[in-house]
């Protein structure tokens, strides 16, 4: 109306089921929700009343998902899931495990997004790990590094070395291995762990 053009609409009188139902559908196809985006709206639904019935009618889950996102919705501050954002990289076990060190450990998690720097990430994931980081330097400080694993080609050549610490996972790679290799991973390197983070993706 105010453009003043005209536009197709279906109009339809629905109960409060049926539209919860359209807009859990909705959502599904159109934005392809993350877990934690379904968890805030599960658990936004179940504020507003809604039955367990309908909230797993309308996400497509059974009373066990539902469960589970309640547990991470209830045991990680809001304001903290909405700094980290969509963290559509991040499933639903890393979700639950930083939910039970908070609540096992009562831990403050604003506190200590604002002590790591969380906001000062620009990649949604990255504030994830970030976080996470953090809460498991302070929930398991004495916890040895797992020792380097080795990358090896298929003649048993040592190509490099991967390396996790509590900040993350460091490839290493020595010029004196491959050279040329190295010059074309600096090179390809976004597209390489973009193929890589899909098919991570794929397997969850």
């Amino acid at each position: 109306r105010r453009l003043g053009q005209p536009a197709k609409a279906l109009v339809r009188s629905l109960s409060d089921h049926e539209a919860i139902l359209a807009q859990g559908q909705e959502n599904a196809e159109r934005l392809d929700p993350s877990f934690i985006e379904k968890a805030l709206f599960a658990a936004s639904l179940g504020e507003s009343g809604y039955d367990s019935a309908v909230i797993q009618d309308a996400l497509a889950i059974d009373k066990a998902m539902l469960s589970r996102m309640n547990k991470v919705a209830r045991g990680i501050p809001t304001e903290v899931i909405q700094r980290i954002g969509s963290a559509h990289g991040v499933g639903r076990r890393r979700w639950e495990d930083l939910a039970d060190a908070a609540r096992e450990n009562d831990l403050d998690l604003n506190a200590i997004a604002d002590e790591c720097g969380l906001d000062s990430v620009t990649n949604s994931d990255g504030r994830f790990d970030r976080l996470g980081a953090a809460v498991l330097a302070i929930t398991r400080p004495d916890r040895p590094a797992p020792p380097a694993l080795p990358v090896t080609l298929a003649d048993g050549t040592v190509l490099g070395e991967l390396n996790e610490t509590a900040r993350g996972l460091t490839l290493k790679l020595p010029k004196s291995a491959a050279p040329a290799f190295n010059a074309w991973l600096r090179d390809n390197a976004e597209s390489a762990l973009r193929r890589l983070h899909a098919e991570w993706q794929a397997s969850e």
